[in-house]
């Protein structure tokens, strides 16, 4: 999460996610660029904690693990965009992710967070 960027709105906040889809999610989801490989929550959840240990030890290294690791189509994304969101506000993602991503500092990671979409 970045807090403050010239011409972003008021409450805002800018987001890079890695997302970590399983086969138990019911619907499609068209900003995905693979189905993952995960079978269930369970392992979506193991994958992803995975991927947030390796940040927490080296956070210079997420743009090399959401093209590896990432389900999402932000992953293709070049270099610093690479798992790019952009400036979201209030009432523009599922409350879950919401709640964590306007409890973060500037730079920080959040823990596991669940949404309809698979586990970020």
């Amino acid at each position: 999460r970045q807090k403050v960027a010239v011409g972003a709105q008021v409450g805002s906040v800018f987001m890079r996610h890695v997302l970590i889809r399983h086969q138990q999610l019911r619907t499609a989801d068209p900003a995905a660029r693979r189905e993952g490989a995960a079978k269930t929550l369970g392992e979506a959840e193991a994958a992803a904690l995975d991927v947030l240990l390796q940040l927490q030890a080296s956070p210079s290294a997420f743009g090399k693990l959401c093209k590896e690791k990432s389900d999402c189509q932000t992953a293709d994304q070049p270099g610093n965009m690479t798992g790019h969101l952009g400036w979201l506000g209030r009432g523009e993602q599922e409350p879950s992710f919401e709640e964590a991503a306007f409890n973060l500092e500037a730079n920080e990671f959040s823990d596991l967070v669940t949404t309809s979409r698979g586990v970020h």
